[in-house]
């Protein structure tokens, strides 16, 4: 096995609590613990994810967010205000269209600000005094309020829940859960990522088992929170944590719930990683806790169908955990053990307080949710094996998807070398045809010029000789070639084949290479009516 893979099978088993907001979701955290150490509200209380972990004493590790985590952001908000020419409402617009929320990163950043109000929407008033003023005076960016801890975490050591809570109170909870809002406290719960709480808490004593690692429970932001940030946390840890636990007030499901049903399906985690708890379970009596938990499992198998799930495998699917929870008489049992100390309160017994009967460990549900959430941690251990071996079948299939297309692509290098060395050798051949027709014209043409040559050479002295024995031969010649001259030799060549040898003027012309007219222009040009007559004579006219 890989280190990594050790790491992963070694470190600590998440169990997520996930509900509405004003759900009863941190009273059954409480419940669950022992402590009254998560605050809870009418409002939207819990700010950030606080992980709890076991330890002999009380204490807690606050981890400040990255200043990178929120530099996209700020560089959207100092773009804007560099737009909007010192305007808050144009800001404004800018960064919220109207109508639209802020996105889950904008809203951060802009809440490590100290902008944001109570309901998480921006305050104009204090936007423009923290960003347009300073920009408009010398275009001086401002720093988040907390800049100085980002990047950093700081431990908190108590010695008692009282002490750590009240510690806790302005790093994981909401400004607006405050009875007095305040913006620069506001600007801390949002400058805080997540905060490991520890304590002797006694459902994460199974630390201490050596069958499975360590395990922590988790408080998440509730569901359907109106603030973006929440929503995003909360889907953020559904990818990390091994187990989740479904608050459900009164066994009622909301859309947000059967988002977490989607989100649990798509990522192949049902039945084994969810719990569902009927929240406020005694407000119902015991046969409608029995109807409740048969029409959750129907509805269950009903969401699972919509999302794509065969009939066999949405029963199969559905077959998770449901146990109603009396959370708030968990509490107040656990609050009348550490103000009396009486063992009584720790025993399977009811509890009577003020006429009401509060039921015990094994009647508030407490126990059963305890060991089931213990049996979710148990299971982790074969599913992160199962986990580790799918990475692994996924990373040689990546691998092998690699090799193939780096195979590939040298296959297609090749091909095209290939294809570019035969364009290539097109082209060499194009250019050696080219070069051999130019060659073969070349030559044509010097052996036609040559052919030519030699033929006007022989009609030359052919020419010649005709002329000569025209000389020698011709009763006339001497009556004009005194006059004429040497000029006279063609005309003499002419008269001698139109009438020795009685050609045409056309076979005249081929053999002379010159036209009938300029013939007889030639003969006739400057001739006494004498010689005109004998000419004509001579040519058979």
């Amino acid at each position: 096995m890989s280190i990594a893979s050790e790491r992963y099978m070694s470190k600590p088993v998440v169990v997520s609590v996930v509900g509405t907001f004003r759900g009863g979701k941190s009273t059954l955290i409480n419940a669950l613990l022992g402590d009254e150490i998560v605050p809870s509200s009418l409002v939207a209380t819990t700010a950030t994810v606080s992980v709890f972990d076991f330890s002999s004493t009380y204490g807690a590790t606050i981890h400040f967010r990255d200043a990178g985590s929120l530099k996209e952001a700020t560089q959207r908000i100092r773009a804007a205000i560099h737009d909007c020419g010192g305007d808050p409402a144009m800001l404004l617009s800018r960064l919220a269209p109207p109508g639209a929320r802020l996105d889950a990163e904008l809203e951060v950043a802009l809440g490590c600000y100290g902008v944001l109000t109570a309901a998480g929407h921006v305050d104009e008033d204090r936007l423009e005094a923290v960003f347009i003023e300073p920009w408009r005076a010398r275009r001086f960016f401002p720093t988040p309020p907390y800049s100085t801890a980002f990047g950093t975490d700081k431990v908190i050591e108590a010695a008692s829940v009282e002490a750590l809570r009240k510690e806790l109170a302005q790093y994981t909870a909401f400004a607006g859960a405050a009875a007095s809002f305040s913006f620069d406290a506001s600007a801390l719960s949002y400058a805080v990522e997540s905060v490991v709480i520890r304590g002797p808490f006694a459902l994460l004593r199974s630390n201490q088992v050596d069958e499975v690692p360590s395990l922590r429970l988790a408080d998440t932001p509730g569901l359907g929170d109106p603030r973006a940030s929440p929503a995003a946390i909360v889907r953020a840890h559904l990818d990390t944590g091994d187990g989740i636990v479904l608050n459900l007030t009164h066994g009622v499901w909301s859309g947000d719930d059967k988002e977490v049903i989607r989100e649990l399906f798509v990522r192949d985690r049902l039945p084994d990683e969810l719990i569902v708890a009927i929240g406020m379970a005694d407000q119902l009596n015991v046969s409608d806790l029995a109807k409740v938990k048969n029409r959750l499992h129907s509805d269950l198998e009903s969401v699972l169908r919509e999302l794509g799930a065969s009939p066999s495998e949405a029963v199969r699917l559905a077959r998770v955990p449901i146990i109603p929870i009396c959370a708030l008489a968990a509490v107040v049992r656990h609050r009348r053990a550490a103000l009396s100390s009486a063992a009584s309160a720790e025993g399977e017994g009811g509890e009577w307080l003020l006429g009401v009967r509060y039921p015990g460990p094994s009647e508030d549900g407490t126990a059963e949710l305890s060991a089931a959430i213990h049996r979710a941690a148990v299971a982790a251990v074969p599913r992160r094996s199962r986990d580790i071996e799918r990475r692994r079948r996924e990373e040689a299939r990546r691998r092998e998807a690699e090799r193939q297309r780096l195979l590939e692509e040298e296959r297609q290098r090749e091909a095209a070398a290939a294809a570019r060395l035969e364009e290539q050798a097109r082209i060499r051949r194009e250019q050696a045809q080219r070069a051999e027709e130019e060659r073969r014209r070349v030559e044509a043409a010097r052996v036609a010029e040559e052919a030519r040559q030699r033929e006007a050479e022989r009609l030359r002295l052919l020419a010649e000789r005709e002329a000569a024995r025209l000389r020698a031969r011709s009763p006339c010649y001497s009556c004009f070639l005194p006059q004429y001259g040497a000029s006279n030799r063609f005309r003499d060549f002419v008269y001698h084949l139109t009438d020795s040898h009685g050609l045409s003027m056309s076979e005249v012309e081929s053999i002379c290479g010159v036209g009938e007219s300029t013939i007889r222009n030639y003969m006739s040009r400057g001739l006494s009516d004498s010689v005109r007559d004998n000419l004509k004579y001579w040519m058979g006219r």
